[in-house]
C-alpha cells in the first residue's frame, strides 16, 4: 500500500505527469491503471490518453469517475436491482415524510404544513444529501443532541431535532426498494474488495479534485486495501504532505483540509507507505509566453509583483451591457479565426453569469459561430412541459388569461392543427378576452358580448374557437378544490397527452428540426433528439409520482407545484462536440485541457468570485460548533469564498495563448455593475494593460452580416457618412452574396445624405390618398402638429393599442361624454323645461342614462367583472350628476338658449340639420374634407342680431391658448364654430356673431376636496374665449350686473374683430397642416413648447425612439408669443395669406 501525492500550479505538467505514468504502465508494462476524475472530466481525460498513446486504444485502463466505477462494479457483480432515487424522487420523498411527521405532531421546528412548501423540501434534501457526503449518520445526530446546550443552542436543538427525525424516515423508506446517489458511493465502498477491477498489481490515479468528501474518502480508504498504489494530484504550490493551522481565508483551503483528512483518516490506521511528495514548481504551459508565465506566478499572491513590458496576450474588454459584451467576444472569436489562424475548437469560453447562455444562442447563432454549450439542460422550457404544466393552471386558477394563452401559445397546435387552434384563431380569441376581459366561469359558457352590427367579431366564429380549446383540455377533468389519488390526476394527465397526440407532436417536432439541420439552420444534430428525450423524462416523472405517491390524496394545485419542481430538477443529457466548435462553460462545472485561447465573460462583481450565502437552515456558526462535536459539513461561507479564487486561478491559466477578460458596466434595467476583484488584481499585475472600450464598425467587419444590420440599425442615428464607412459600403456593393440587399443600402446612404427618410414617396402618397382626397378630422391635424411621425403610425397605418378591458382614463372620458349626449338628447326628444328641472330629476335622469351605457355590449363585461367597476357606476352617477346640474344652471342663469345638440360634420343632407363635412381646398388639386361633432350650440337674440356659443364637453383640464391655435395645436372648437356660422349665414342669409367657444369640463377630481357652494360650482366654470360685446356678456347671466361673467373661468374676452380674426386664423392654419400632410411628412419631429412636448401622451414612443436619435433639432422648437404681441402675429400672417 503506497501513496503518492504530486502537488504543482496551474500549468505545471500535473495531467502530464500523470498520463505519463498510465501510458508507461500500459505500454511498457502492460499493468492495470485506473484514472479516477470529475464527471464532467472524464471523456476529454480519456481522449487525452488516446491522442498520447501508442496504440490510440486503452488497454487494461479505466477512466472514471466515482459514480461510474460504482456502476461498472455493481454490473461486474450483480449488485442492486433497486429503483434509482434522484433529485425528483427525494422531493416526493420528503412531501410524504414531512406530511406524515407533521400529522403525528412530530416537529418543533418545522411545522404541519412544511410538507407543501416545495423550496423548503429541495433545501431539506440539500441537508440531507451534505450529511450522506460526510458520512453523518442518524446516531451521529442523536449523540451530539444530547450534548447541545439548550439554553445555549435551543434554535440548532429544534432543528436537528426535527432533521434528525427525517433523516431516519428517509433512510427507513428507500432502503428497502431505492437507492440514491448518495446510497451509490456508500455500497461501492462496501463492495469494490469483492471486484476484479482493482487488482494488487492496479494503480489508481486521482486527478482534477479540489477537496474530497468523506464518502469519497471511505472508497479510497477501500481502494489502499486491495491496490498496489494511490497517486493523488492536487493544485498546490507546497512540497510538503501535512499542513498545521489551516486558516478559513487559506485559498488552499480545501485541498490542505483534504490532504490533512487523507493523512488522519486512512494513512495512520492502514499504515500506507507515503513516498516523497512530487512537487512541479514550474509553470511549464506557459513557458514561451511571459505575460500568462508572470500571471501564473503573481495571482494568488497578496503582494504580487509589477510586469511592466507592454502586454498582448492578456486583454481586458468592458463593454456596456451583456449584449454589447456578447457581440464583441463575437468579433474576437471571429477575428481570431479568420485572421488569426485558430480553430472555433481552439477556444473556451467560461462564463461567470449563467444567465448570458440564452443570449450567447441567439447571437452565435446570428455570427454562424459553433458552439457546444457544457451544461445539463433543463426541460422546463420545452413546449411540452409549458404545456402541461399551462394545462393544469388553467384548472387551478379558473381559466386566467395568462395560463389560457401560455397554453395555446405552446406551438404544439400549430404542428398538429388539432381541434382547429390555428395561429389566427388565437390571435382572434385573444383580442376577444382581452377586450371584454373574459375569465372564470365565463369560458364554460357561450360568450355573448361584442356582436352587433359591423363588430368584427362574430357570434359562431368565437364561441367555435371556445369550444375547441375546451375540448382539448376536456380530459382534464378536475375539480380545483376536490382531492384526488396522485394516481388519479397522473392518469388524467397521461389521457390528456394522448388525446392531443402528443407522441405525433413530438414527432413532428423532430421531422421539422432534422430539415432545419440538414439546412445549417441549425448546428447541433443532438437538439433533433432532445424532444424524445423530454418527452421520455415526463413519461418517467409522472411514473415517479405513481410509485411514490401513487395513493396519496391531495389538490390539483398540491400536485402541480409538486410537478414544476420535479420538471425544474429534470435535464437532460447534451451531446458533446465532436466538430470544430467552441466549448461554452461556467466556473464550477467545466473541466478543460489543453486550450489556447480562453474568454472569461461576465466578470463582474458578485459573479466572479461568486458569493456563497450561508445555508437557509445550518449556519456558519453553527458549523463549527457541530465540527467541533464530530459532525463535519461543507465548508463555511467564509472558506468557500477564499477558495474560490483558487478555481479561478486555476481556469484563467488554462490557455497556452491568449486570456480575454471582459464584464459590462450595467445591466439591462441601466443599473451599474463593477468589476470582480479578478480584473482588478491582473490589472494590478499588468499596470501597462490597457481595456478595450471603443466599439467601432470596423470592430464588427468580421461578420458581414452582423455589419449590414447594425449599419442599418444606425441610419437614423447617424448625420454624415465617414471614411471607413464608405470603405464599408464600397466592400458590400461589390460583394455577390449581398446583391439582394445591394438596393436597400444605396437607399439608406440616400436617406442619410439628402434626409428623404422624413417623407413618404410621391407614388405611394397616391395610393394613400386615393383620388387626392384626404379625410380627416380636426383634431387629427392637431395630432399631426404636435408629430408628424405619430399621426403617420395612428391614422395612415392604423396602428393601434389593443383593446383591454381595463376602465381608463380614455374610456372614462367616452362614457362622460356618451352620458351627456344622451341626456342632452332626451331633454329635446322628451320636451323637458329646462327652466323647470329639479336637481332631484337631473340625478335620477341622468342615473338611468348611466344603467342603460353600462349595460351596453362593449361595457357589460367590465362593469361586471369586478365590485371595483360596479362601485365605479355609482361614482360615475354622481360625477355626471353633477355635471348635468352645473350645465342646467348656467343655462338657466343665462339668455342663451341651447339649440342643438351634437352637431355633426358628416357628408349629411343639409335639410337634417346634419352638416357637411368641412371641406378645404389644398394644393396640387388636393381637398381635404374634414368631419366632426359640436356637443352643444347655444343660441342668443337680440333684436335681429343672433349670436353663436359652442361648447365642448372634456374629461381633462383644458384651456383655450390662443397663441396654440396660432401653432395649430388647438384648431378643433374654433373651426367647428366657424363652419357653424357659416352654414347658418347660407341658410338665414343674414350676419351671424360669434359670441364664446369653451370647454366644459367633467372629470374625477369633481369629488375632491371640501364641499363649498361657490367653491364647488368653480370647479364647473366654462374655460374658453368670450366676445367682448355688451349683449353677449350680459347674455352669460341676465341677473347679475354686466363687470362679471358668471360661470366663466380662466377666459379671454376679446373683441368682434379679433374673434373673427381668431376664426380666420383657424381656416389659414388648417389648411396649412393640409399642405403639409400631402408633402408626405412623417418626421420624427414632436412639438416643444412652454414645458409641453408632443411626446408626454404619445403611444409611440418605444417606435421612434426619439431619445437616442443623434438629430441637432429633435423637437419643433415653437417660440414662445407674449399676449402683447400675439394679435399683431395674427393679422400678419392673415396679410399674408390674402396676398
Amino acid at each position: 500500500m503506497k501513496l503518492q501525492y504530486i502537488f504543482g500550479g496551474a500549468g505545471s505538467g500535473k495531467l502530464e505527469h500523470c498520463i505519463n505514468e498510465i501510458l508507461l504502465r500500459q505500454e511498457e508494462k502492460y499493468l492495470p491503471s485506473v484514472l479516477i476524475v470529475p464527471e464532467q472530466f472524464t471523456l476529454q481525460a480519456e481522449r487525452k490518453i488516446i491522442e498520447r498513446s501508442k496504440t490510440k486504444v486503452l488497454f487494461n485502463t479505466y477512466v472514471l469517475n466515482f459514480k461510474r466505477l460504482a456502476y461498472r462494479v455493481f454490473s461486474e457483480l450483480g449488485i442492486s436491482n433497486k429503483k434509482p432515487l434522484e433529485d425528483i424522487g427525494q422531493i416526493m420523498v420528503l412531501r410524504k415524510i414531512l406530511y406524515n411527521l407533521g400529522k403525528h405532531e412530530t416537529f418543533n421546528y418545522f411545522s404541519e404544513k412544511s410538507y407543501a412548501n416545495i423550496g423548503l423540501l429541495e433545501k431539506i434534501g440539500d441537508i440531507l444529501k451534505e450529511f450522506s457526503e460526510f458520512g453523518v449518520s442518524v446516531e451521529n445526530l442523536e449523540e451530539v443532541l444530547k450534548n447541545i446546550d439548550i439554553s445555549k443552542n435551543e434554535n440548532l436543538l429544534l432543528k436537528l431535532n426535527d432533521l434528525k427525525e427525517i433523516y431516519k424516515a428517509y433512510k427507513e423508506f428507500t432502503q428497502s426498494d431505492y437507492i440514491t446517489d448518495e446510497d451509490i458511493l456508500d455500497i461501492l465502498a462496501q463492495k469494490i474488495n469483492k471486484s476484479s477491477i482493482i487488482t494488487k498489481n492496479t494503480q489508481v490515479f486521482i486527478y482534477g479534485f479540489e477537496s474530497l468528501n468523506n464518502q469519497e474518502l471511505n472508497i479510497i480508504y477501500k481502494l489502499f486495501e486491495k491496490c498496489e498504489k494511490i497517486n493523488l494530484y492536487f493544485t498546490l504550490n507546497a512540497n510538503i504532505s501535512y499542513f498545521e493551522n489551516i486558516k478559513p481565508f487559506d485559498q488552499y483551503f480545501y485541498v490542505k483540509n483534504t490532504i490533512n483528512r487523507i493523512n488522519d483518516k486512512i494513512i495512520s490506521r492502514l499504515g500506507v507507505s507515503v513516498e516523497k511528495v512530487i512537487y512541479l514548481p514550474e509553470d511549464k504551459r506557459h513557458i514561451d509566453n511571459k505575460e500568462l508565465y508572470f500571471l501564473e506566478e503573481n495571482f494568488l499572491k497578496y503582494n504580487n509583483k509589477k510586469f511592466n513590458d507592454s502586454v498582448e496576450n492578456i486583454n481586458i474588454r468592458c463593454c456596456k451591457n451583456k449584449y454589447t459584451e456578447i457581440e464583441k467576444v463575437s468579433n474576437i472569436i471571429l477575428d481570431l479565426v479568420k485572421n488569426k489562424g485558430y480553430n472555433f475548437k481552439d477556444i473556451v469560453i467560461i462564463l461567470g453569469d449563467l444567465s448570458y447562455q440564452k443570449s450567447i444562442k441567439m447571437i452565435f447563432n446570428k455570427y454562424k459561430i459553433p458552439y457546444f454549450l457544457d451544461d445539463k439542460k433543463k426541460i422546463t422550457n420545452h413546449c411540452l412541459v409549458e404545456l402541461i404544466m399551462s394545462s393544469l393552471d388553467i384548472i387551478i386558477y379558473n381559466f386566467q388569461y395568462e395560463s389560457v394563452f401560455r397554453y395555446l401559445r405552446t406551438g404544439i397546435f400549430d404542428i398538429l392543427n388539432t381541434y382547429d387552434i390555428t395561429k389566427e384563431n388565437i390571435d382572434i380569441i385573444e383580442n376577444y378576452i382581452i377586450k371584454y376581459g373574459i375569465k372564470g366561469d365565463k369560458w364554460k359558457k357561450d360568450f355573448e358580448y361584442g356582436f352587433y352590427e359591423n363588430s368584427v367579431y362574430t357570434y359562431d366564429c368565437i364561441n367555435n374557437i371556445r369550444k375547441s380549446i375546451l375540448k382539448s383540455i376536456s380530459k382534464l377533468d378536475i375539480k380545483k378544490n376536490k382531492k384526488y389519488t396522485v394516481l388519479d390526476i397522473s392518469k388524467k394527465i397521461l389521457d390528456f397527452m394522448v388525446d392531443i397526440n402528443i407522441e405525433d407532436a413530438i414527432k413532428a417536432i423532430m421531422d421539422r428540426d432534422r430539415d432545419l439541420f440538414i439546412k445549417g439552420v441549425i448546428k447541433n444534430a443532438g437538439i433533433v433528439d432532445e424532444h424524445m428525450q423530454v418527452f421520455n423524462s415526463i413519461c418517467e416523472i409522472l411514473q415517479k409520482f405513481v410509485d411514490i405517491l401513487g395513493n396519496e390524496k391531495m389538490t390539483l394545485e398540491e400536485y402541480s407545484k409538486i410537478l414544476k419542481a420535479a420538471f425544474e430538477k429534470s435535464t437532460i443529457s447534451i451531446i458533446p462536440p465532436t466538430q470544430d466548435q467552441i466549448l461554452i462553460g461556467d466556473f464550477d462545472r467545466t473541466k478543460i485541457t489543453d486550450n489556447k485561447v480562453l474568454i472569461a465573460m461576465g466578470i463582474n462583481e458578485g459573479n466572479i468570485p461568486k458569493y456563497k450565502e450561508e445555508s437557509p437552515f445550518i449556519s456558519d456558526n453553527e458549523k463549527v460548533y457541530l465540527l467541533s462535536n464530530g459532525i463535519e459539513m461543507r465548508a463555511t461561507s467564509i472558506s468557500s469564498m477564499s477558495t474560490e479564487m483558487l478555481n479561478v486561478y486555476s481556469l484563467i491559466l488554462k490557455p497556452k495563448d491568449k486570456l480575454y477578460l471582459t464584464y459590462c458596466l450595467s445591466n439591462l434595467e441601466g443599473i451599474s455593475k463593477k468589476p470582480s476583484i479578478v480584473v482588478e488584481k491582473v490589472k494590478s499585475i499588468f499596470p501597462n494593460l490597457k481595456e478595450d472600450i471603443e466599439e467601432s464598425y470596423i470592430d464588427l467587419i468580421s461578420c458581414p452580416e452582423i455589419v449590414f444590420d447594425n449599419i442599418f440599425k444606425s441610419f437614423r442615428h447617424i448625420n454624415s457618412i465617414d471614411d471607413n464607412m464608405k470603405d464599408i459600403f464600397t466592400w458590400f456593393l461589390n460583394n455577390k452574396y449581398f446583391l439582394e440587399k445591394i438596393e436597400h443600402i444605396k437607399e439608406g446612404i440616400l436617406k442619410i445624405e439628402t434626409k428623404d427618410d422624413d417623407y413618404i414617396k410621391k407614388e405611394l402618397l397616391d395610393k394613400v390618398y386615393e383620388e387626392n382626397i384626404i379625410f380627416s378630422s380636426v383634431s387629427k391635424l392637431e395630432e399631426f402638429k404636435k408629430c408628424p411621425f405619430s399621426y403617420f403610425l395612428k391614422y395612415t397605418l392604423n396602428i393601434k393599442e389593443r383593446d383591454t378591458n381595463i376602465l381608463d382614463y380614455l374610456k372614462l372620458g367616452n362614457m362622460y361624454h356618451s352620458i351627456l349626449e344622451e341626456f342632452s338628447n332626451t331633454i329635446l326628444k322628451d320636451n323637458i323645461n329646462i327652466c323647470n328641472i329639479s336637481e332631484q330629476e337631473i340625478y335620477l335622469l341622468v342615473g338611468n342614462i348611466v344603467d342603460n351605457i353600462c349595460k351596453s355590449d362593449d361595457l357589460i363585461s367590465m362593469f361586471e367583472a369586478s365590485a371595483k367597476y360596479k362601485y365605479y357606476v355609482s361614482r360615475i352617477k354622481k360625477i355626471v350628476g353633477m355635471s348635468a346640474n352645473a350645465i342646467i344652471n348656467q343655462i338657466k342663469d343665462g339668455s342663451f338658449i341651447p339649440k342643438y345638440f351634437e352637431i355633426n360634420f358628416d357628408n349629411m343632407d343639409k335639410k337634417s340639420k346634419v352638416y357637411n363635412s368641412i371641406k378645404v381646398n389644398l394644393k396640387d388639386s388636393y381637398e381635404m374634407i374634414l368631419k366632426g361633432k359640436i356637443d352643444r350650440v347655444d343660441k342668443l337674440y337680440i333684436d335681429d342680431r343672433e349670436y353663436i356659443k359652442i361648447l365642448d364637453y372634456k374629461s381633462s383640464d383644458k384651456k383655450l391658448s390662443i397663441d396654440k391655435v396660432y401653432y395649430g395645436l388647438q384648431l378643433q372648437i374654433l373651426m367647428y364654430l366657424d363652419t357653424f356660422i357659416k352654414i347658418e349665414e347660407s341658410l338665414l342669409n343674414k350676419e351671424i356673431l360669434p359670441a364664446g367657444a369653451f370647454y366644459f369640463q367633467v372629470k374625477e377630481d369633481m369629488l375632491e376636496g371640501d364641499y363649498n357652494q361657490d367653491k364647488f360650482q368653480s370647479k364647473f366654470d366654462l374655460k374658453g374665449i368670450v366676445a367682448k360685446d355688451e349683449n353677449v356678456i350680459k347674455g352669460f347671466n341676465k341677473n347679475e350686473d354686466n363687470k362679471k361673467i358668471k360661470g366663466v373661468s380662466s377666459s379671454e374676452i376679446i373683441s368682434m374683430e379679433d374673434f373673427k380674426n381668431l376664426l380666420l386664423l383657424s381656416n389659414i392654419v388648417t389648411k396649412e397642416i393640409g399642405n403639409d400632410i400631402i408633402t408626405g411628412n412623417i418626421k420624427v419631429y414632436p412639438y416643444k413648447y412652454k414645458g409641453d412636448t408632443g411626446c408626454e401622451y404619445c403611444n409611440y414612443k418605444d417606435i421612434c425612439n426619439i431619445e437616442i436619435l443623434n438629430k441637432k433639432e429633435k423637437y419643433n422648437n415653437l417660440k414662445e408669443i407674449q399676449k402683447d404681441e400675439i394679435w399683431d402675429k395674427i393679422k400678419e400672417k392673415i396679410q399674408k395669406d390674402e396676398q
